[in-house]
């Protein structure tokens, strides 16, 4: 099946949201799209595709797609040496357990007001519920800590400052995949620190297994200062995706 809905997205935001199955490797029959969306009941399509597929990118805005971010990629060796950090007195590093559930996604939901993503770029949907969407996604990351995907945080005394969830790819490499410090806490260094205490912490629990193991964060392409901290670290951008949203509702 070409379509997919998106369970998480359509209780979200109170109507039914869709995306698209196999866009990585060519488009699909964007008619056939349309009437299996028609016969469905979606409101929302979002798809992404690599920027370089340019054919895709015409093909999506004739079909009355519209962009709504540019995703980048930043990739590196998760073993590479690092220069080690000066850290104000009293931070410290931890994984986060279930417990800290709560506490993750209620300091995302304060790192992720207003971001400049696709959720909130997009004029239809209510940016309140695109706010809760990283707190949800946060929160629940770190419900479902596990050793293969940890989460990790960086504590101002018995304080959670920031936080970086991860996921272990199926190519193996290791994502970052939301992170954030809180705007107190910003301006100190903490989320240089946080990414560079994470990396340490994932290629120590390997052990030397995975001495080429990769290592890949994104961001919106207009978030620069977490870019710089990403280039200083030794990562490169290797990767660009727009994101599309197609509207069936008036």
């Amino acid at each position: 099946m070409t379509l997919k809905i998106n369970a998480l997205e359509t209780r979200r935001f109170g109507m039914v949201c869709a995306g698209i199955d196999g866009m990585a490797s060519q488009l699909p029959d964007l008619a056939e799209v349309n009437r299996q969306a028609q016969m469905q009941g979606v409101a929302m399509i979002s798809v992404r595709v690599d920027v370089s597929a340019l054919d895709r990118v015409h093909t999506l805005e004739a079909d009355g797609y519209r962009l709504m971010d540019t995703l980048v990629y930043y990739n590196g060796n998760l073993a590479q040496d690092r220069p080690a950090l000066s850290l104000p007195t009293g931070i410290s590093f931890r994984v986060a357990t279930p417990q800290d559930a709560e506490a993750v996604g209620s300091l995302a939901r304060l790192c992720f007001k207003n971001y400049i993503g696709h959720y909130h770029s997009d004029p239809r949907l209510d940016s309140k519920a695109a706010d809760a969407a990283y707190a949800e996604w946060a929160e629940r990351s770190v419900r479902q800590v596990s050793a293969r995907d940890p989460v990790f945080l960086v504590l101002q005394g018995d304080d959670i400052a920031g936080f970086l969830t991860t996921r272990t790819r199926a190519d193996d490499a290791h994502e970052f995949v939301l992170n954030g410090v809180a705007p107190e806490y910003q301006g100190r260094g903490l989320y240089a620190a946080l990414l560079n205490a994470a990396a340490r912490m994932i290629d120590a629990e390997a052990q030397g297994q995975e001495p080429q193991a990769l290592l890949s964060i994104s961001t919106q392409i207009n978030n620069y200062g977490v870019q710089r901290v990403w280039a200083r670290m030794g990562l490169v951008h290797s990767q660009s995706f727009y994101t599309f949203h197609k509207w069936f509702t008036l």
